[in-house]
Formats: C-alpha cells, sequence, structure tokens
C-alpha cells in the first residue's frame, strides 16, 4: 500500500540524496485512471528537470502513458526526456537481462512536432536544429531570409538546391527519414515553370497555412507578372508599375476583385466598388474566404498553364 512505499522512498533516499519517491499509480484501465497516472507523474517532476524513463515494468499501455506524460511535461514544466529504457527480459542470457535505450523515440518526437508545425504554419526554421538537417542548415537559413524578404527568383534557386539534396539521398537521422517524402513537398513550388506560377505556387502555400495577408498579396502579384510583356523584366519595378496603372493584368475574371481585396487587407480600410460587399461578406467568414481564394487560385493557375509563360 502507499504507506509501505512510502517507508520505502524514505529509506532508498538515505542512500540516494534524498532524491526518491516511491508512488502507487491506477491501472490505467479507464478514462480516469489513465489521467491519475499522469497526474501523479506531473506533481512529482519538478520544473526544468531532466527526465529519464523506465518503462520495463507494467502493463504493456504504461509505456504508451508514460511517453505522453513527457510530452505534455516539456510543454507545461519545461521538462527534457533525456533516455527512456527497456529492460528485454526475454533476451535473457547466462543471467544478465539487457537494457535497450530506446533513444530513437526521443529523436522521433522532435521530427514530429517540428513537422506538425511546418504543416500547420509553415515555419521553414523549425527545421534548422533537427538531427539530421546539419548539411541544409546554411541554405535553410538562406532561404528563410529570401522569403521573408520576397526575393522570389534567389528563394526559387535555393529551394531548388535543397529538393534535390532531398531526392538524392537519405537524411542523416532515423527519424528524420521518416519524414522525407513529406518534406520535399514544402519545397516543391520553387518548380513552377515561370516565375509567375512559382509566386502562384507561394501564393498557394500561404493560404493553405491560413498566412492569408501575404497569399493574397502573392497572388496579386502573380497576375501581374504574368501582363509582363514578352522581353521585359518581371523584376523590373518601373515595368510592374507600368502593368498595374495599364490594367493589363486583368486576364482573370477575378483580378479587380483581388486587387481590392489586396488594397482592403494591406491597408485595413473599405473599398467603395462594386467588389466592397463580396469583400466584407467573406472577411466575416473564414470558410468563405478559404473557398473563394482557392477557387481564383485554380483559375489563375489554369489559365497560366494555357497562355505564355513568364
Amino acid at each position: 500500500d502507499q504507506v509501505t512505499m512510502e517507508s520505502l522512498g524514505e529509506h532508498l533516499s538515505k542512500l540516494w540524496d534524498n532524491c526518491v519517491v516511491c508512488r502507487i499509480i491506477p491501472d490505467g484501465a479507464d478514462q480516469d485512471s489513465q489521467y491519475d497516472i499522469l497526474k501523479i507523474i506531473n506533481d512529482e517532476i519538478p520544473s526544468g528537470a531532466g527526465l529519464w524513463m523506465d518503462i520495463t515494468h507494467g502493463f504493456r499501455s504504461l509505456p504508451l502513458l508514460e511517453l505522453f506524460s513527457s510530452l505534455q511535461l516539456e510543454e507545461t514544466k519545461n521538462v527534457q526526456l533525456k533516455g527512456i529504457y527497456y529492460g528485454m527480459f526475454d533476451k535473457r542470457s547466462g543471467g544478465i537481462t539487457p537494457v535497450a535505450e530506446i533513444s530513437f523515440v526521443n529523436e522521433l518526437k522532435e521530427w514530429n512536432q517540428a513537422m506538425f508545425s511546418l504543416n500547420h504554419y509553415g515555419k521553414l526554421n523549425v527545421l534548422l536544429d533537427l538531427p539530421g538537417m546539419e548539411p541544409f542548415r546554411d541554405s535553410l537559413k538562406d532561404l528563410i531570409f529570401y522569403e521573408q524578404m520576397n526575393q522570389i527568383t534567389k528563394a526559387a534557386s535555393v529551394s531548388r538546391s535543397i529538393l534535390e539534396q532531398l531526392r538524392e539521398a537519405p537524411i542523416k537521422s532515423k527519424a528524420g527519414e521518416l519524414y522525407r517524402t513529406r518534406l520535399q513537398s514544402f519545397f516543391q513550388w520553387s518548380e513552377g515553370e515561370s516565375y509567375s506560377q512559382r509566386q502562384l505556387n507561394i501564393a498557394r502555400k500561404m493560404i493553405d497555412q491560413h498566412d492569408y495577408v501575404q497569399g493574397v498579396i502573392m497572388l496579386f502579384e502573380s497576375l501581374v507578372t504574368h501582363a509582363v510583356p514578352p522581353g521585359e523584366d518581371p523584376t523590373d519595378f518601373s515595368v510592374r508599375k507600368q502593368v498595374t496603372e495599364s490594367g493589363s493584368y486583368h486576364t482573370i475574371r477575378d483580378s479587380y476583385f483581388i486587387r481590392d481585396l489586396r488594397n482592403v487587407i494591406v491597408h485595413g480600410t473599405k473599398t467603395k466598388n462594386k467588389n466592397s460587399r463580396k469583400i466584407m461578406r467573406i472577411l466575416d467568414n473564414a470558410e468563405a474566404f478559404q473557398k473563394k481564394i482557392e477557387t481564383i487560385i485554380i483559375s489563375a493557375n489554369n489559365y497560366f498553364s494555357t497562355s505564355q509563360k513568364k
């Protein structure tokens, strides 16, 4: 019982620097007792601690609960999981039972958390400190900077280089290798055949990540780029200004709508024209906004694919 366990803990603490706590936990057969297990662990482990776990004994469900306990402690109490150990009784030989260190789980956790962040928010900086990404670090830093500065040509060049590396060789991390195919998808925008297509690919990526302001801006810029006359430099400000002022970028049905929407969300103002009601309506409804923008991106992509590329 718990009284006996506390007595044992006091005795062991005399041997091990007053750091032993013995607690009886429930069996975890239902949700309430599963919560109680995690609550006990949470209450006993101090903030900022390093945590080593031995998952050898108990029901087979307990290692799963312990792993999730470590994830919860990391986020709520800044506890760092240092190692997980398992005594492999079935491999016992000569009176010795080997103990496996399951360090792969910790590395997999790091990659999983980073990919979750990348999937939902698109921030490439989460990749910088991952095990196995050392060969990509300098290129990633350049890519992040170029994307933030809206230097699409330079960003596309670096992104294609990273993509080629990911396709040619495995990541030097067993955990990272499990995510390599998915990781490639975040750099494929750079394979657009034209500058305008690459801008449209970035717009789609940003909209998917709910970065609506930058997504709409890039969508508008892709329309302007595609309207640049053949032979002209689409990165030349004076050329783009002439295209914008002439209105020659109005090549798809919703181009005026995108122009007005861009102005509204960039400047935080209202527009007074035929698009004002449509714009204000979708700005009050996230689902309607997402659906409308996705429809426009599909329309622009079809137009870019069938017309002259720039």
